[in-house]
Parts: structure tokens; sequence; C-alpha cells
């Protein structure tokens, strides 16, 4: 509306001035269809750009090696990728709007409460490790990198990154039961040696 009105003015200065001829007029018709073609175009190719970079988002989401979730306030999962789906031994589907403390195993649910509430507060990303159990009774460690979002309108969310530390854990175990072993074998050397 505002842009005819405009161009209503335009136009009356104009005629004031001197007629356009009506070829003149059909021309820059004909030009600004064009230019309005041409827009549309560039649109579509954004659109379709937009879509393929939507796309390659969601596959690096999904198939990411670590596991993705984001938690409201209430500790609600709003967002889950298809690797933390596996991790915890669920259908994706079945996992949104469920909350997530019982995921937690039962010795570490205090800490996790703890952490959950400490890292809705904090403005820096909070590290925890803990143990997770699936439905299927089997426990594994676990790394959460929590990062607090606040979105306009909405309340804080809670981003978290799933590691996998099975792996790590058990190799420090190992390693410790190792220097265990060397320290013993050490110290009977050397009440070998004072016997001796």
């Amino acid at each position: 509306t505002e842009a005819e009105a405009r161009l209503a003015v335009k136009l009356a200065k104009q005629q004031e001035a001197a007629p356009l001829p009506v070829g003149k007029l059909l021309h820059d018709l004909q030009v600004h269809q064009i230019e309005l073609e041409m827009q549309n175009e560039s649109l579509r190719e954004s659109q379709l750009a937009l879509a393929e970079s939507r796309d390659c988002y969601v596959d690096f989401f999904d198939f990411s090696p670590v596991g993705y979730l984001t938690l409201d306030a209430r500790g609600l999962i709003n967002e889950v990728n298809l690797t933390g789906a596996a991790m915890l031994g669920r259908d994706r589907s079945k996992l949104w709007q469920h909350n997530f403390s019982p995921l937690v195993a039962p010795a570490d649910a205090d800490r996790w409460r703890r952490h959950f509430v400490t890292a809705l507060k904090a403005d820096t990303k909070l590290i925890c490790e803990l143990a997770l159990q699936r439905p299927d009774g089997l426990r594994f460690e676990v790394r959460l990198d929590c990062l607090k979002m606040v979105k306009p309108g909405t309340g804080p969310v809670l981003r978290v990154v799933l590691t996998d530390i099975g792996e790590r854990k058990r190799a420090e175990d190992k390693m410790r039961e190792l220097a265990v072993s060397l320290e013993a074998q050490v110290l009977e050397r050397t009440q070998t040696l004072r016997r001796l």
C-alpha cells in the first residue's frame, strides 16, 4: 500500500512534468517483472542451499560419534540424536519428554541432581562423570559436558554431550592394577635383597 502511494505521487509529478509514453511504461514494467523473476530464482536457490545445509547438519548431529541431548529446566529430554539414543538403549521417540534422571545409575543420582542444578545456573561449560543405566540393566560410564543455553522467550535449557568413557575407565583400572602389582613385586624384591 505504501509503495502504491509513493508510485501514485511519483506518477503525478511525472505527468505534471511530461507524460510518459505507453511504450516506455510497458518497457519499465517488463524490466521490473524480469527483476522480480531473478529475485525469485535467487530466493529458490538460497532455499535449496539452506535445505542442503540443514540436511547436512542433521546428518552430523544424528551420526556423530557422541551423544547429544537437550534438557529443559525440569530435566526432560527435548532433543536427542541417534547416537545418544543408542547409548541410552532406547528408541529416540521414547526418550522425548522423558526425564533424564531415571537413566542415571542409582549410586550417582544425587551427584547428577546437584550437577544439573549447578549447570543450569552456570555461565560456563561444566563436566561431570557418572554411570548411566540402560533398560536392560547394563551400566556404562559417561562424561557429560553440559552448557546452559537461553533462547529469548523461553527458559534455560541444558545442552549435554554424552561421551562413553568406559574404555578409558577400564584402561585406568588396568593401570592401577599394574601399578599395585609392580609395587608388590618391588617390595618383595627389596625384602629379598635385605635378607641377603
